[in-house]
């Protein structure tokens, strides 16, 4: 009986199938983090510091195949301060231009600390004595009004910018569970035409539909 045996692909396979695959391609990342952090030193120079997560590690590779552009909240004062440019993840040709958002600082905390971190996470990691929390009470919506929805829309409108901004096919990458809001306003605030395919990539667990039904059903239809 003849047996069908299955090749691995070679990295110079991969590699080939990934340049064809984001070939006239331009990808467009927002994640609540940049790829690097920035901090002034004390003779006024900024020094670059990259980014020690997985996700980092992940994403800049494709950097050799795309023109990326990676969207965040700035975590320093110097972040907020640069704003934008360009800058080298490592010694090899990877380019990245950064886009750092200027939120103000308490729907920074709202969104961060009250609505992604913990009721998203603790949620999303089944970890809630449900009987006795959370608790949804004013606090929480003005988190979610004046924070989580805020912060989205800086950051849709900002993909928005950029979509317009490219001259390739638009890829957008939207990351994890402080972004669920991003991919309707996109849809909604830019004409069909330009409409670019969207991926959101959520890097914690999902839990069944009985845990998400902790959450009001205005924080899943209203946007």
């Amino acid at each position: 009986m003849n047996q069908n045996k299955i090749s691995t692909p070679s990295p110079e396979d991969c590699d080939s199938l990934l340049n064809i695959s984001l070939d006239q391609r331009s990808l467009i990342i927002a994640a609540n983090r940049g790829p690097v952090t920035l901090e002034k030193q004390s003779d006024g120079s900024i020094e670059f510091q990259r980014g020690s997560g997985g996700l980092v590690t992940a994403l800049i590779g494709l950097a050799q195949h795309v023109e990326v552009r990676w969207i965040a909240c700035p975590m320093t004062d110097a972040d907020e301060e640069w704003h934008t440019g360009v800058v080298t993840l490592s010694e090899q040709v990877e380019q990245i231009r950064v886009q750092f958002l200027s939120p103000e600082k308490e729907a920074y905390e709202r969104y961060y600390n009250v609505i992604a971190n913990p009721l998203l996470w603790f949620l999303q990691h089944s970890m809630w004595d449900v009987p006795r929390a959370p608790i949804i009470d004013k606090e929480t919506w003005q988190a979610w009004e004046n924070g989580y929805v805020p912060i989205n829309k800086n950051f849709a409108d900002a993909i928005i910018e950029n979509v317009y901004g490219v001259r390739r096919s638009p890829l957008v990458m939207i990351q994890d569970y402080h972004l669920y809001l991003v991919a309707r306003l996109v849809r909604s605030g830019i004409k069909p035409s330009k409409r670019p395919t969207i991926l959101h990539f959520i890097h914690i667990p999902w839990p069944g539909p009985e845990y998400w039904q902790i959450l009001p059903p205005p924080c899943a239809t209203r946007y």
